[in-house]
């Protein structure tokens, strides 16, 4: 496990690294109030994942990180999922943005640079996978095309999102969550990207709002395009990276889209974005 080869880490990196903020550099861990949304690996203890990949984080009111709720401002765009950094504290009641790195948990944090995230805020590219129903009284948020900007989704939005089935239920991913009750669900969605402008009823004030923007929209890709056999035939290295399993897509990508990959009444894609902050 201290090789790390019991967990399998999603990642939303695509291109080059020109601006980043990193551990050193002033970038806090994750907020140990996050709700953990699943654990990878296995005994001694698992890695908390708190969050998506490739989403906008800012730092809230307590001065961790966190995903953009609509009231965070984005601090940048994250490769890979904050981890949960609840167990590395003595006391509930409040908390100190650097853990202890000897309070006894393994969260694959061996060191501060590994729980602390590395922050895109420029010339970076990311994707993503995207599925929203056609007809969804939402649908606007997520109807970006190349050249659009891009914003975090508000809480709210989310919420109503899925209250009016614009955005699926990750019922693969978490096994028995429903449309009225997804915590975890939301929680993975929290940071979406989406449509700079574009606004629902529940969160107007925000869509226009230049401090919201941290992204532009590049291309879209058709998930199919990977379900054949080069991708889904083959493990390279002896690691699965592509497999039968997300037919082909990486596994961040397949996460967001399974439930609805081959649902006619779903827009199903992978979406690429530049960070623009």
């Amino acid at each position: 496990m201290l090789k790390k080869e019991t967990h399998k880490i999603r990642g939303a990196f695509r291109g080059t690294v020109h601006e980043v903020m990193t551990s050193g550099l002033g970038t806090p861990c994750a907020d140990p109030r996050l709700p953990v949304i699943m654990v990878e690996g296995y005994a001694p203890e698992g890695l908390d994942v708190v969050t998506n990949v490739g989403i906008a984080v800012g730092i809230n009111e307590k001065g961790f990180l966190a995903p953009c709720d609509g009231v965070i401002k984005p601090y940048g765009i994250i490769a890979h999922a904050l981890l949960g950094t609840a167990c590395m504290y003595d006391v509930d009641a409040e908390f100190n943005i650097f853990p202890s790195q000897n309070n006894g948990a393994i969260t694959m944090g061996e060191t501060l640079h590994q729980l602390t995230p590395t922050v895109y805020q420029g010339h970076t590219l990311f994707d993503h996978g995207l599925a929203y129903k056609k007809t969804g009284a939402s649908k606007a948020l997520f109807e970006y095309v190349t050249g659009d900007l891009l914003r975090p989704i508000a809480k709210a939005e989310i919420d109503a999102a899925i209250a009016d089935e614009t955005l699926p239920v990750l019922v693969k991913l978490f096994k028995g969550e429903t449309k009225a009750n997804c915590p975890k669900t939301k929680a993975y969605y929290a940071g979406t990207l989406v449509k700079f402008g574009a606004a629902i009823d529940a969160t107007p004030e925000g869509a226009n709002d230049y401090t919201m923007k941290c992204a532009r929209a590049a291309r879209t890709r058709d998930p199919k395009m990977y379900n054949n056999y080069a991708y889904t035939g083959h493990f390279q290295f002896d690691y699965d990276l592509q497999p039968k399993s997300t037919d082909g897509n990486a596994r961040h990508v397949f996460d967001m889209i399974a439930d609805v990959a081959n649902n006619s009444e779903y827009e199903v894609k992978i979406t690429e974005y530049y960070v623009t902050m």
